[in-house]
């Protein structure tokens, strides 16, 4: 239900917490492709656990403990959607 809802009321923000887990991937690639498509000035904020959804963003924030201290930050760029 999130997909339709971020469709539908163009959040600027909106969350997207494992929002295509139960997608296979070609089916996540569609979704994505769909929200690059709709909501082009939004941004769109995925927590998930599957690599593939780099390619679907400019900015990768990345939580790792590091083994020294309670963790540490990692940001990069990613792919931007083709």
């Amino acid at each position: 239900m999130v997909i339709p809802r971020a469709l539908l009321q163009r959040p600027a923000w909106p969350f997207l917490d494992e929002a295509t887990s139960a997608l296979d991937e070609p089916s996540q690639a569609q979704v994505y492709q769909l929200l690059a498509e709709r909501l082009k000035d939004t941004t769109i904020i995925t927590i998930a656990h599957r690599a593939a959804l780099v390619d679907f963003h400019t900015k990768l924030l990345e939580l790792r403990p590091d083994g020294h201290t309670r963790g540490r930050v990692i940001v990069s760029g990613a792919p931007v959607l083709a």
